[in-house]
């Protein structure tokens, strides 16, 4: 399920590339986390379905993890949609909503602490939360036949790339 190439610099891993096989979809096909109960638990399925995703992904590339502040620094991390086919660009906004739960999905696993029916929220704890304190995310897209969802998770800051830009021409 994905694949993924670590980057190495003087033998330790600063910066990972992870393939996801995952398919997103436009917010304008749906609410992104309705409080409606079917748009909830849709979202909640394809949050969880990042989430493995993500956290076998990681696992295979070696990218460390994080369940703790003590162990914790602040992560740099990309996410590029990867269109096939007829598929077009997007707007910027409807990619960052498209990006939502894949994005939750990086934080630790949690118990949500909502109403009498507490349940474990799966979490690759890639990043310690993804708010600004402990991260920076871009967003871009361009077309590549696998299609799917490319990760680049970085110590460092991260070049951006121009949307629809095709890499390594």
């Amino acid at each position: 399920m994905g694949d993924a190439e670590p980057g190495v610099r003087g033998g330790e891993a600063v910066r990972w590339t992870l393939h996801i096989p995952i398919t997103l979809t436009t917010a304008n096909a749906r609410v992104v986390n309705g409080a409606h109960a079917a748009t909830a638990a849709i979202y909640r399925r394809h949050r969880d379905a990042c989430a493995l995703a993500l956290t076998v992904a990681a696992r295979n590339a070696g990218v460390s993890t994080f369940t703790e502040t003590a162990d914790a620094h602040f992560r740099y991390v990309r996410l590029v949609r990867l269109y096939t086919g007829r598929q077009k660009l997007w707007d910027d906004d409807n990619l960052v909503a498209a990006c939502k739960a894949l994005r939750d999905a990086h934080q630790p696993g949690r118990m949500t602490s909502r109403g009498p029916k507490r349940r474990w929220v799966p979490g690759a704890a890639l990043v310690l939360s993804d708010g600004p304190t402990w991260s920076a995310w871009g967003y871009d897209q361009r077309r590549d036949d696998r299609g799917g969802v490319e990760v680049v998770i970085s110590d460092e800051p991260i070049e951006p790339v121009r949307a629809g830009e095709e890499q390594g021409q």
